[in-house]
């Protein structure tokens, strides 16, 4: 009986685990828009001044373009600490992601140990 009342507390924790995790969520959708906006945004940016010819820094160097064959590599480049951060909010919401599945599968386990002790 001590097995029962035991795995029924761990269930109800892992549930509040869970509802918590899942209320987190949004925050981390949030912060994942928000650093794709910020990339493109920076990307566009880039894009247009490389086209008009203007000075960049890259790691503290200046360079102009006269030519704007590959711009887009070179505004990724140019761009490459939002695309980290872009990677880390990406990462971040996939971990919650898993987190989730991760409770819902041990959930699942307790109650079915839980039904055979029944």
């Amino acid at each position: 009986m001590d097995d029962y009342i035991s795995i029924k507390q761990e269930i109800e924790r892992q549930l509040n685990i869970l509802a918590k995790t899942i209320q987190k969520l949004p925050e981390y959708e949030n912060k994942k828009a928000l650093a794709l906006g910020e990339y493109e945004k920076r990307i566009a940016q880039t894009m247009l001044s490389v086209r008009q010819g203007v000075p960049m820094e890259i790691d503290g160097q200046v360079v102009k373009w006269d030519s704007v064959s590959g711009i887009e590599k070179i505004c990724k480049g140019i761009c490459y600490q939002e695309s980290i951060n872009l990677d880390l909010a990406e990462s971040a919401f996939k971990r919650q992601l898993l987190t989730i599945g991760s409770i819902r599968d041990k959930i699942s386990a307790l109650q079915s140990i839980l039904r055979y002790q029944q």
